[in-house]
């Protein structure tokens, strides 16, 4: 039997949003789908989905960013007719240095050896790394047996847990229903991961050192789904847990701190998560904009020290089916979440002032930093003037497309200061 390996690039896969939303539909040509039982040779590719490279690039797919310990270090695939009876455990037959890469949890993609399968409508689930959340009878399980998944797990490992070869790697699952027809040679099917990546930084934009004592983000679930297209379980009090940090540190005047990464599981936090900072004259609260954290992406949160206040004017033109664009323009003060209506062009108008919220800080020049974050949802996102900010949809808006980039403020002398900013856009339709 011949056995064939190799590594999936981007465009090899079916390029993917976030995670899988039940199962997806495969029919093969030349299929027939009322002559079912008819043995099939054939074989399955099996890779990780490319997860957005950040939680607001909603059209971005990469797996780029993704980190060492991230891909395959254990794989069980089944084959269930739609009884949920097994009909087969795919086999899977490792080259010495696939075996080395799935140690070390690098191992991206592979493919099956040839195995027979009848035809007809089959439903395919993949775990990769999932020894800490499913119980044996499941990843043991063999052919003929009835299959019984639970809809939920628990993350218990929490903040304290890296990805590495002594506690374990990130868990991956995948479902996915075919139609197998006698012409069906190979199938494909991509790995979710089950947890995001939590990106913590530091920034301090004022002219003197700042001391933090204490910090915590959260809550998080402990139950997680155990595939995708399920509503995010929300966080109760019963099952929550947080990330925290006690360790005093100094981030100095004008400087940041490299970012601290953090495996959560899917969340949902109405009012967003809450940020809590202690510096030694009582505890202050913020609450992040993002309230609800997907599985499988990046989210890197920037907690920034500023003597400034941002406010944007925003303009977007909807592009009409005939007559003149529709304009509209609105003011954000204190939120940096802009939401533009429709997928024409945008204009944002920043202005820097003082704390207080009535002085306006003259001289600043603006420009935009998008480094790492490509997106296919805006196009030609530029300041040129150096006064404001313009871009376009690279396609129509859907509900609740989001992407967020860097602004900077120069300020006449020299000094600097930045603000996360997302735009939030909706359908034209939208009310």
């Amino acid at each position: 039997m011949t056995k064939r390996y190799k590594h999936l690039f981007g465009g090899l896969l079916l390029v993917c949003l976030f995670t899988l939303s039940g199962c997806s539909h495969e029919t093969s040509i030349g299929g027939n789908e009322d002559d079912p039982g008819q043995p099939v040779a054939l074989r399955l590719q099996i890779g990780t989905e490319s997860g957005a490279s950040a939680l607001p690039l909603t059209k971005a797919s990469r797996d780029m960013e993704a980190k060492e310990h991230e891909f395959i270090n254990s794989l069980v695939v089944l084959i269930t007719n739609t009884d949920n009876r097994i009909e087969k455990v795919v086999p899977f037959e490792f080259t010495s240095e696939q075996t080395e890469e799935m140690a070390e949890g690098k191992l991206k993609s592979c493919i099956s050896d040839e195995f027979t399968l009848t035809t007809g409508t089959k439903i395919i689930y993949a775990f990769a790394n999932c020894e800490g959340l499913l119980f044996d009878d499941v990843l043991k399980a063999t052919s003929g047996t009835q299959l019984q998944l639970p809809l939920t797990v628990t993350w218990e490992k929490e903040q304290e847990w890296i990805p590495n070869d002594n506690k374990g790697f990130i868990p991956m699952t995948a479902k996915k229903e075919v139609t197998i027809g006698r012409n069906t040679k190979e199938v494909s099917i991509e790995l979710v991961r089950l947890l995001s990546r939590l990106e913590v930084s530091f920034c301090n934009s004022t002219d003197a050192d700042i001391e933090i004592l204490s910090w915590s983000i959260g809550m998080f679930n402990q139950k997680i789904n155990l595939f995708g297209g399920e509503a995010i379980p929300n966080v109760g009090n019963d099952s929550n847990w947080n990330i925290s940090d006690n360790t005093e540190k100094t981030v100095s005047a004008s400087s940041a701190i490299e970012a601290v990464s953090y495996y959560v599981s899917e969340s949902v936090m109405a009012g967003g998560f809450s940020v809590d900072i202690n510096r030694g004259t009582g505890t202050e609260t913020k609450y992040t904009s993002r309230t609800e954290i997907p599985r499988n992406h990046i989210w890197p949160l920037e907690i920034l020290f500023s003597d400034y206040q941002l406010k944007i004017q925003i303009k977007g033109e909807n592009p009409p089916i005939g007559g003149y664009p529709e304009e509209v323009t609105s003011d954000l003060t204190g939120s940096t979440e802009c939401f533009i209506k429709g997928g024409g062009p945008f204009t944002l108008t920043p202005k820097l002032y003082k704390k207080d919220g009535a002085t306006e800080v003259k001289g600043v020049t603006w420009s935009i930093d998008t480094s790492g974050l490509a997106s296919e949802l805006v196009k030609d996102l530029s300041s040129t003037d150096g006064q404001t900010i313009t871009g376009i949809m690279a396609s129509a808006a859907e509900a609740d497309d989001t992407y967020t980039f860097t602004l900077k403020a120069t300020i006449s002398g020299g000094a600097a200061t930045s603000f996360p900013v997302t735009l939030k856009f909706k359908d034209i339709l939208a009310k």
